[in-house]
């Protein structure tokens, strides 16, 4: 930004004329300078403490680009979040069998109705003696989630 856009974006803010910041906005653009609504309300609040020209002309590159960084975060936000299939389960289950076999067919019953298998099988056998720890007559278990 040059000395005469400075000056210009200066006084159209400090005119007070435009009460409103969409119409400071337009005019802005009006001159080739396209900033944000959040951009003008800042330069706004600048102005309005005393802020000169030649301040207010290092202050709008920053403005124009932080916010630029802000928006490029948040895009990659959206890009990480769309490539996490965590991020898209939409309910969860566990089956449970007795037998492999028995586990096989419930999960395959399981697929038929839209679940997907999450993860590997765990298998669960109380140690000899363990009186009761494992309460549970299954003793196979896999994850299930839905989309």
């Amino acid at each position: 930004m040059d000395d005469k856009q400075a000056k210009k974006v200066h006084d159209l803010v400090s005119a007070n004329i435009f009460k409103k910041t969409k119409d400071i906005k337009v005019l802005l653009e009006g001159i080739d300078i396209n900033l944000e609504i959040s951009d003008v309300l800042q330069i706004k609040e600048k102005v309005k403490k005393g802020c000169s020209v030649g301040i207010l002309k290092s202050f709008i590159p920053e403005v124009v680009l932080s916010r630029e960084a802000s928006e490029k975060k948040s895009i990659k936000r959206v890009e990480v979040n769309s490539n996490n299939p965590m991020s898209y389960i939409s309910n969860y289950q566990v089956i449970s069998a007795k037998t492999p076999a028995e586990l096989t067919t419930k999960v395959k019953q399981e697929m038929a109705k839209g679940w997907v298998p999450y993860g590997g099988v765990s298998s669960a056998y109380p140690p000899i003696g363990a009186g009761g720890i494992i309460s549970s007559p299954d003793k196979h278990f896999q994850a299930m989630v839905r989309f």
